[in-house]
């Protein structure tokens, strides 16, 4: 039996629920499956977020941190 979407009326923002999760691997060229709404960091280390302009940044982040880029790679 598929899931019933619990809140189908709103808008993909920053403070709506996530609709997608996944693991991220460390990888320098890897894309990601979709764009992020936001990444969770289990482990402190440096974070590099590439977005679909091909803009890149980079967080120094701490275990149990969340940042909310939209990034592709």
């Amino acid at each position: 039996m598929p899931a019933i979407p619990l809140l189908p009326n709103h808008s993909p923002t920053l403070i709506s629920p996530g609709r997608r999760m996944f693991a991220i691997t460390p990888s320098n060229s890897a894309e990601l499956p979709f764009p992020t709404k936001a990444i969770y960091v289990g482990t402190a280390g440096t974070v590099v977020c590439v977005n679909a302009a091909g803009d890149e940044v980079s967080w120094l982040m701490q275990p149990g941190a969340t940042s909310t880029p939209r990034s592709s790679r």
